[in-house]
């Protein structure tokens, strides 16, 4: 019992491997850092619009003599539109990318999800073909037993001994697909794999949540709209404050300066680009809205009908089990046919392969549609 207890504390969730691919997917990763670059570059250009300091010192030698001289400058700028609106501009580039960052997360998240359950279905092939093994072991075992009272022949011998070498290759095969996939999941997580935790994944939201990518394009038709006026405002003036004061000297200098400058027509076809970028962005959003809303609705009809399916295999489980089991009681007492069982144990297996694969499809379908509909974990 302390093994068991021990055991299950180290399995792995499904809540911490999304968790762990959100921490370590270089791409994620990747996102994020260039998420935090940017913020810091749209810092950067805030910090140009606000006072500037500057301290110059200077030492001379002239005819053998030495002269220290200093000055301390501020600027002030007081009318800079276009500084403002590319501040701006870099602002939304930066909102942008923090939605791009969390969207790559979220793919990252759902694709070691996916990767989860496909590791818990080679699971259960596995179990599927040892269960199978068992149950061929037994019916070998009760045709010899009927070949050597003369109720079946050789033949009926010979083909149950190759139904049991089918099933021990069918195991290993299942024991193969459990390790490949373990392996691909280690790999999503960067962590080593043993046992996992059986679950069911939520069904997908009745209402969307927002999707990320949505939301970054817009933030990018912002950034556009911003670029638009900069555009513009580059036909304004600009004016800015400086004070200057030597060191060591008590005096200063104010100067108000004032600068009106026409690059010819290049704010005229900056702002014509910039506004047939804003509607390409903005063409861009209501194409990922449409497209969003449609595969949010049909996904969350896949999984609701995959549910149905899974219910239904579930049922051929339990009935080809039931089956089997009458037809092994009727093998033992000479009533069926050694061949007729063997059906059994294959109609068996197959019902189960079927509810494994019903039950892995489902999981595709209501992983996605919730990636769709922007679901967090």
């Amino acid at each position: 019992m302390v093994w068991l207890l021990a055991s299950s504390a180290f399995a792995l969730t499904l809540d911490e491997v999304v968790a762990r691919a959100g921490e370590v997917n270089p791409y994620a990763v990747a996102s994020d850092l260039e998420w935090r670059k940017l913020r810091m570059e749209a810092a950067e250009r805030w910090s140009l619009l606000s006072v500037t300091p500057e301290v110059t010192l200077e030492r001379r030698w002239v005819a053998g003599t030495v002269a220290d001289e200093g000055q301390v400058k501020v600027t002030a700028g007081l009318l800079n539109v276009p500084g403002w609106f590319d501040a701006l501009e870099q602002s939304a580039q930066a909102r942008s990318y923090r939605h791009v960052s969390e969207a790559t997360a979220l793919d990252a998240q759902y694709a070691a999800a996916v990767l989860y359950f496909e590791a818990l279905a080679a699971e259960g092939m596995r179990d599927a073909a040892l269960q199978f093994v068992t149950e061929s072991a037994r019916t070998l075992e009760a045709t010899r037993a009927r070949v050597q009272v003369g109720m079946d022949s050789e033949i009926m011998l010979r083909t149950a001994e190759v139904q049991a070498l089918e099933a021990g290759t069918a195991l290993q095969r299942a024991e193969s697909g459990v390790r490949n996939s373990r392996a691909r999941l280690a790999r999503a997580i960067e962590q080593e794999v043993d046992t996992l935790v059986p679950v069911r994944v939520e069904p997908p939201p009745a209402e969307p949540a927002r999707s990320p990518w949505i939301e970054a394009q817009r933030e990018l038709t912002t950034a556009a709209h911003m670029e638009h006026a900069q555009s513009w405002s580059e036909l304004l003036p600009t004016a800015e404050l400086q004070v200057e004061a030597p060191i060591g000297v008590d005096e200063w200098t104010v100067t108000l300066q004032g600068t009106w400058t026409i690059d010819g027509a290049g704010p005229f076809l900056r702002a014509r680009a910039s506004a047939l970028a804003i509607k390409q962005s903005e063409v861009l959003v209501r194409g990922l809205q449409l497209d969003h809303d449609l595969w949010v609705e049909t996904g969350r009809e896949d999984a609701r009908s995959l549910g149905e399916e899974v219910t239904s295999a579930r049922a051929r489980v339990e009935l080809s089990i039931q089956t089997l089991a009458v037809g092994q009681a009727r093998l033992i007492v000479g009533l069926m046919d050694t061949l007729d069982v063997i059906k059994l144990q294959e109609d068996v297996v197959d019902a189960r392969v079927d509810q494994i694969n019903a039950e892995l499809e489902e999981a595709y379908a209501v992983l996605e549609a919730r990636r769709l509909a922007g679901t967090p974990w």
